[in-house]
C-alpha cells in the first residue's frame, strides 16, 4: 500500500490530479465512492484547502460551514 500512494504522489502534480488518483486506489475507496461526484468535489476540495491554507485555516472555515 505504501509503495502505491508513494509512486501516485511522485507521478502526479499537486492538484486535482493526484486526488483523482488517489481515489483510484480500490484498496483505500473501493469502486463506489469515486464515482460519486458530491465525493470527489467535496475530497478534493478539502484536499486544496489543505494544500493552500493548512490544517488550522482549513478546519476553522470547515467548522463555520456547519
Amino acid at each position: 500500500m505504501l509503495s502505491t500512494l508513494q509512486q501516485v504522489v511522485a507521478s502526479t502534480p499537486d492538484d486535482e490530479q493526484r486526488v483523482r488518483q488517489l481515489l483510484a486506489i480500490n484498496a483505500i475507496f473501493g469502486e463506489a465512492l469515486p464515482q460519486d461526484p458530491e465525493f470527489v468535489a467535496a475530497v478534493t476540495q478539502a484536499y486544496l484547502s489543505l494544500r493552500d491554507r493548512g490544517a488550522r485555516q482549513t478546519v476553522q472555515e470547515w467548522v463555520s460551514k456547519s
